[in-house]
């Protein structure tokens, strides 16, 4: 009874990260294998992506090997160093899939693999062959690591919150460095190469014959470069069917929009509310 209660105590006192996640409500559920990673370790997991989760803001990393009946599945639940962290990580990796109301935080779901932002959590959960039975599972798993965590919602900059981008909004990727940018709007990459210390919300409107891409650029020191982005021709300048141009909104905080003109009607006005609500917050 007592060693009973001495390893009580000693769960109750271990880190948060240093206790596993348990998986035997899951029937059939065996551990494989698992591991941790903290910091530079990353690089012993994911050789050729550490770099990217280490410029958002990396703080360790539960990685679990599965087998569920006879299948294998990858569940990695990455820590991030907060909410806007996780949220860029995910907002990258998410791609064509669908969301579902099964789940009570953002998800992503494919054939293959779950995705999840859970607070400063970004989680993957993937299986070997996608059957019905392993996309079944792969739910299942990720009901299971939202249990008793934080489901809290990562809040967008309310310049994004307009009715104009409701249709949209679900596609905001955030950058906090050109790894993210190379990765997410690798035409922006030159824009930002010598620059440190931003974050970039960006939002791709793609449209049935044409494009917008809007971003609102925050740098952390409070004070826009002098040399941005005029620099680089964001001038209101029209070239061809290609116009871009900036719009300073605050002494951090600038607006960079690029779009090319459509021939649907439609969608020449949409482009034109778009502009209209940009330019009513310029900075006089």
């Amino acid at each position: 009874m007592k060693n009973r209660f001495t390893l009580l105590i000693f769960l109750l006192l271990l880190p948060d990260f240093l206790i596993p996640q348990d998986f035997t409500c899951l029937p059939n559920c065996t551990i494989v294998r698992s591991s941790e990673f903290n910091g530079e370790g990353l690089w012993g997991h994911i050789n050729g992506g550490a770099d990217l989760y280490l410029e958002y803001g990396f703080t360790k990393l539960r990685f679990y090997e599965l087998r569920v009946e006879n299948f294998t599945f990858r569940l990695e639940d990455y820590e991030m160093t907060d909410e806007d962290a996780a949220f860029g990580i995910y907002s990258l990796s998410k791609f064509k899939c669908f969301e579902t109301s099964d789940l009570p935080a953002d998800n992503c779901i494919s054939q293959y693999q779950t995705q999840l932002l859970l607070s400063n959590h970004y989680i993957s959960i993937v299986n070997s062959t996608g059957t019905e039975k392993e996309r079944e599972i792969n739910l299942s798993l990720a009901k299971l690591m939202t249990e008793n965590r934080d489901s809290s919602f990562f809040k967008i900059p309310v310049f994004f919150k307009h009715n104009l981008f409701a249709k949209y909004s679900q596609d905001i990727k955030l950058f906090n460095g050109i790894l993210g940018i190379q990765n997410g709007a690798p035409h922006f990459a030159d824009y930002f190469e010598k620059y440190r210390n931003y974050s970039i919300y960006y939002l791709p409107v793609n449209l049935s014959e044409s494009y917008l891409n809007i971003c609102l650029v925050r740098f952390k020191d409070n004070k826009i470069p002098d040399d941005f982005p005029l620099k680089y021709g964001f001038d209101t300048s029209d070239s061809g069917d290609k116009i871009q141009y900036w719009i300073k909104i605050s002494g951090s905080e600038f607006l960079l929009v690029e779009y090319n003109k459509p021939t649907l009607t439609d969608e020449m006005s949409l482009i034109k509310s778009i502009l209209v609500y940009v330019e009513s917050l310029r900075v006089k």
